[in-house]
């Protein structure tokens, strides 16, 4: 492509391109954003060899999107994909059919696709008329510019020029020279939370995060602070954490915790009860450090639960500091879907709520990405329906073995807790009940 020469960014968006192998010819092509697009797998993994090794910085969908986007062309010539920061949409490239807009789009994640695509009436018709309170007219081009990818140099020169403390300044730029390899990224403005504190929203707009490409980085940390301590001070370097903002249980610890103020940032894995968390209130800076089965104890107990909460950290910046390693996790596989034979369990007996009332649950869908679980919950009052909602269950807390008698009983009771509650935490309707009814 000796036109190309000159070329330096491409964009392609929820297009029908279907050969990514055209893109290979653009010798000097550094940025640009390739999402959600029907392309075959052989040009599709040349694009993430190449963004893996940082050879382009550009925006690339999740394996777990473009095998999403190959399943819905097969069946309705459209495509599905998240992007910028947590927005997702199916996109029908072309001029538009269903709609009065520029082109035809549904707000919709791939996990929502997945779920609809097993509805017996499944077309792009079908999706567009029963989701008409879903059409979008998403502004796409500044969505995929909602992040800036560089390497450690150009992170460097982020730091440098960012408003953070020199103490941080210098922990940040250690820790980016101890992974010279890998892609880093910034928040613009727009994507950053306005509801958390600007300081931490100045940390994202500086440094955000890394491996843009890959889902889930698991880090360890060297210790926590020498200021800093906690129960589990003596083992942290051996404790594997997934960084990223969480939502909080639904046992009843949530309401205390958002209270007083605290935001997930990190949880441990394989075993090891930790939890990372930032506080919204004020000019406190610091990272905290509780085990969730502490602050249900001290919920027993009737004690403050900031008793069983611990600085580790002075800063978000100094505990990126202390980071030793950094290992990419592989996707999930899809409960209950083409790549695993992992069935969520159903709870179709009745369980006792009280001494009237009683409930079922029966398994709806997962959304693989924000790794909730949707189950549709029946209360009766005797052999009265007096209930039926979709329940969203977030599995923050699950570990690597979904099929354990452990995760069935934590599942339980995160269910039994919502029937309680007697509505929805989520304005999902479910594809079980889309079907009945």
């Amino acid at each position: 492509m000796p036109f190309c020469e000159r070329l330096e960014r491409v964009d392609i968006l929820y297009s029908s391109l279907d050969n990514c192998g055209d893109l290979m010819g653009i010798a000097n092509w550094n940025r640009g954003t390739v999402i959600a697009n029907h392309c075959a797998q052989r040009g599709w993994h040349w694009l993430v060899g190449n963004a893996d090794w940082g050879h382009h910085l550009g925006e690339l969908s999740t394996e777990e999107d473009w095998r999403e986007t190959q399943e819905l062309w097969l069946r309705a010539q459209a495509c599905v994909g998240h992007i910028g920061r947590g927005d997702s949409y199916l996109v029908r490239p072309g001029l538009p059919r269903f709609t009065s807009n520029t082109f035809d789009a549904l707000r919709m994640t791939p996990a929502m696709v997945s779920r609809y695509m097993l509805h017996p009436a499944f077309s792009i018709e079908w999706l567009f008329t029963e989701h008409a309170d879903r059409v979008a007219t998403p502004d796409l081009v500044r969505l995929a510019q909602a992040r800036t990818l560089g390497k450690s140099d150009a992170t460097r020169v982020w730091i440098a020029g960012s408003s953070s403390e020199p103490a941080d300044q210098e922990g940040l730029t250690a820790f980016v020279e101890k992974f010279p390899n890998i892609v880093f990224y910034r928040w613009n403005e727009s994507a950053t939370d306005p509801a958390l504190p600007e300081w931490f929203r100045a940390q994202e707009r500086t440094l955000g995060g890394w491996m843009p490409h890959r889902p889930l980085p698991t880090v360890r940390f060297a210790s926590f602070d020498s200021e800093g301590w906690s129960p589990r001070d003596s083992y942290v370097a051996s404790i594997p954490y997934v960084l990223g903002r969480r939502g909080h249980g639904n046992d009843g610890s949530r309401e205390l915790l958002e209270r007083a103020g605290f935001v997930i940032v990190a949880l441990s894995r394989d075993g090891v009860n930790s939890t990372l968390a930032i506080r919204t209130d004020g000019d406190d800076r610091r990272v905290y450090e509780y085990c969730h089965e502490d602050i249900l104890d001290a919920m027993s107990d009737d004690r403050d639960i900031t008793q069983s909460i611990y600085p580790v950290f002075r800063s978000y910046a100094a505990m990126l500091s202390h980071i030793t390693e950094i290992e990419p996790v592989d996707i999930k596989p899809h409960p209950g879907g083409r790549t695993m034979t992992f069935t969520f369990p159903q709870f179709d007996q009745p369980n006792t709520l009280d001494a009237d009332r009683t409930w079922v649950a029966l398994y709806d869908s997962y959304d693989q990405r924000n790794e909730d679980a949707y189950y549709v919950i029946t209360v009766h009052d005797g052999e009265h329906e007096t209930a039926r909602f979709v329940a969203k269950v977030g599995l923050w807390w699950a570990e690597d073995d979904w099929t354990s008698s452990d995760f069935v009983d934590r599942l339980r009771r995160e269910l039994h807790h919502l029937a309680g509650e007697g509505e929805t935490n989520t304005s999902y309707q479910g594809w079980r009940t889309t079907r009945e009814t």
